[in-house]
């Protein structure tokens, strides 16, 4: 690791006689883990120098024939040699080793950037291709992007259990430790009784079951907390060596390959517009900007990042205004530099009311119209319905009561004592305001008296045309 000087331990590894022992480790292994029985994608490297001296790495395999590791484990110079020569194995451990367990390595491309001059360094990154793909059957890992602070990642390596000179190597180990910051480059984990000790250099780091890190350095020079180089960022340097080196098969091989004579299995998981659930975190179209976080894509699902976890994502959003982590971001506080684009200066109390605040703006949450009767707003809420006015729904009356009249019409209307709580013309009956009752119609008055006087007169007619 970078920011430990150069190892001279004589410690022994246990092989098989056909590999001679390595007499020197390089930096780096899992400190106080537990056995990675399962972990293939995570090799073994033998390192052998033209001076003689040897040391142990370890790599993850990210294509059928391309294992990452880290930069200084493969540079002759940072080890003051001319050459180097590199076998790796994914065998769990080294105890019963054979030279036919060990697969060359034919081409090693390190980052252009990389110095191994460098105390420490960021570009602490290598390609290799190994010359078959491994005889042990593994997938390989899926690249993502390293969690936020506070989150676990699953460390691997073959380096040594604890930092006692007399602590083994060469076993496959892993641990789960927190992320305790990051980096455009890097990410910092572990802590000073758990993390990365020698022989872990160039080991990943797992987040949701895809590698988000290559062990790089540990931190204050000793076995601990560490700092892995991100695959994310070097994306470009890592796809450009596996196009070149170990192009898609149109076998199931995790890459999509084209011009295949039948249609590739691995395909169902490209870049196709198309979510497939079977192909996991492994198809980007499971982890777009769809509102839903979906855990196993990680940091590379959009909706993931923009949730609150301590850390503002520029990219949600303006000003990441949908990040509730970030300045302009939705999060109880009205930022006046953001303006308009903190939803918190619109959903403030400011006595207007933001319709797309509700209901976080409380001027929205009483007297506006949003459906719903506030009963303490009276009738200046627009929701809310007049005593006597027909309703189908007791929450739109401003009395609270909806009742149904002897003809079966149903209006408002309001619990009450006496009459001097009901209004419009309606009095407490049976403790509920009603209409009052309406009089009954006038009787008719009989006999001569009330006959009109123009009947009178035709009838004196009659009888006195019949006296003639």
């Amino acid at each position: 690791m970078r920011a430990l000087p150069l190892l001279s331990l004589a410690v022994c590894v246990a092989c098989a006689p056909s590999v001679p022992a390595p007499v020197q480790q390089s930096r780096e292994p899992i400190l106080n883990g537990t056995a990675a029985t399962s972990a293939n994608q995570v090799f073994l490297l033998d390192l052998r120098f033209d001076t003689g001296s040897a040391s142990i790495c370890t790599g993850v395999l990210i294509s059928p024939r391309v294992l990452l590791t880290a930069a200084h484990c493969v540079d002759p110079v940072f080890h003051g040699a001319a050459s180097v020569t590199v076998r790796a194995t994914n065998e769990p451990d080294d105890t019963m080793l054979m030279n036919s367990d060990m697969i060359p390595v034919t081409a090693i491309s390190r980052h252009p950037s990389w110095n191994a001059a460098q105390t420490e360094s960021d570009f602490d990154l290598a390609a290799l291709l190994l010359s078959t793909q491994p005889l042990i059957a593994t997938a390989p890992a899926p690249m993502g992007s390293p969690p936020a602070t506070g989150t676990q990642v699953n460390i691997v390596g073959y380096g040594r259990l604890t930092s006692g000179s007399g602590a083994s190597s060469g076993t496959r180990r892993s641990l789960s430790v927190n992320v305790n910051s990051t980096t455009a480059a890097t990410f910092n984990f572990g802590s000073g009784s758990a993390g990365l000790c020698v022989g872990d250099s160039g080991g990943p780091a797992f987040f949701n079951g895809s590698v988000v890190g290559i062990h790089s350095r540990a931190v204050g020079g000793a076995c601990g907390e560490g700092v892995d180089i991100r695959l994310d960022t070097y994306r470009s340097f890592i796809d450009a060596f596996v196009n070149a080196n170990d192009a898609a098969l149109c076998t199931m091989d995790s890459r999509c390959a084209t011009g295949c004579p039948s249609a590739d299995p691995d395909c169902a998981c490209a870049a196709d517009g198309t979510c497939n659930s079977t192909c996991g975190a492994s198809d980007p179209d499971c982890c777009g900007a769809d509102g839903t976080c979906d855990t196993a894509c990680g940091a590379a699902d959009p909706d993931c990042r923009c949730r609150a976890d301590s850390t503002c994502d520029m990219t949600c959003g303006p000003s990441g205004a949908n990040d509730p982590d970030c300045p302009c971001g939705l999060n109880s506080a009205c930022n006046a530099t953001c303006g308009a684009s903190d939803p918190d200066c619109r959903c403030r109390a400011d006595g207007r009311c933001d319709p797309s605040c509700m209901p976080t703006d409380v001027d929205c949450s009483h007297c506006d119209t949003d459906g719903t009767c506030e009963a303490s707003c009276g009738l200046s809420d627009a929701d809310c319905l007049d005593d006597g006015q027909v309703c189908s729904d007791a929450a739109l009356c401003w009395g609270g009561l909806c009742e149904t009249d002897p003809r079966g019409f149903t209006f408002c209307t309001r619990a009450c004592s006496d009459d001097s709580a009901c209004a419009n013309d309606t009095t407490c009956q049976m403790r509920v305001c009603r209409a009052r009752p309406k009089p009954p119609p006038d009787d008719v008055q009989g006999g001569c008296s009330a006959a009109p006087v123009p009947v009178l007169l035709v009838l004196l007619a009659l009888f006195l045309r019949r006296q003639r």
